[in-house]
């Protein structure tokens, strides 16, 4: 984890860019940044007008197709067992709901995660929790965020999907 430790919107900014870059390019990268975080946003939004979103869904097999998409980042793995209390003292008297991607996997082939929104809500406390016990700015915290922003990306596209059939 260790490049993380520099701040993520700095290293998406130079994403793309050229050694040297000048002023004008880098204002130029952070406006496309920015613009791009405005136009999820906006699909976030959406979500919450899309019938789909909050539906419960008979086939799970569209719920379970965006978990394993999910879980299969490369920042995922830090997410996918429960957290061991040894290695992480004070997380069971900290974290009220401790949730991980097998326990979410679990919850959808027993039916009780039905939904593109409770399957949003548990992975988004999968991070929530990640930043409380260790902080915004840590590693671990910063791995969290760039999860949940995939996690988002991944829930929009499958609830796009899943309209667009119907």
């Amino acid at each position: 984890l260790g490049p993380l430790r520099e701040s993520q919107r700095a290293a998406i900014y130079r994403k793309g860019l050229k050694k040297g870059a000048s002023d004008a390019e880098k204002r130029e990268a952070e406006r496309r940044y920015k613009e791009r975080q405005m136009e999820r946003q906006r699909a976030l939004l959406a979500l919450e007008s899309n019938p789909v979103y909050a539906r419960k869904l008979d086939d799970l097999a569209p719920l379970l197709a965006c978990w394993k998409r999910i879980s299969n980042h490369r920042s995922a793995a830090v997410f996918r067992k429960a957290v061991n209390p040894r290695e992480a003292p004070g997380y069971t008297e900290r974290i009220l709901f401790p949730i991980d991607l097998a326990s979410i996997r679990k919850t959808i082939s027993a039916g009780h995660v039905d939904s593109f929104v409770r399957l949003h809500r548990r992975i988004g406390l999968i991070c929530h929790n990640c930043v409380k016990y260790n902080g915004r700015e840590s590693d671990y915290g910063l791995v969290a965020r760039e999860f949940e922003s995939y996690a988002d990306d991944a829930v929009i596209d499958a609830v796009g999907r899943v309209t667009d059939a119907e």
